[in-house]
């Protein structure tokens, strides 16, 4: 956190399965009052190989998994996955 600019970034390897297809989201954890935004918040990162994901927070703070893919092939994210992700966003 800077003033009013907040950064998260980390590179996420899931403890069980994350489930993932064209409309579900899964919560991969929370972030504390005071660093949450204001709205929501969206960016598209590589995943493993050629695989790409979804990664969005929302005001509540819940930072949620989506849209796992290959081409237009989902796919669950699973123990061997590896889920880079940064976000950075104007704190509410």
């Amino acid at each position: 956190r800077a003033g009013r600019c907040a950064t998260l970034a980390g590179n996420l390897k899931p403890a069980g399965t994350l489930t993932s297809n064209a409309t579900s989201e899964t919560l991969m954890f929370t972030i504390p009052e005071g660093y949450r935004p204001g709205q929501y918040v969206y960016a598209i990162c590589q995943g493993n190989t050629y695989y790409i994901w979804t990664v969005h927070l929302k005001p509540d703070g819940g930072v949620y998994f989506s849209k796992y893919r290959s081409g237009s092939s989902y796919s669950s994210g699973g123990t061997s996955t590896t889920l880079p992700f940064n976000l950075s966003w104007i704190i509410a």
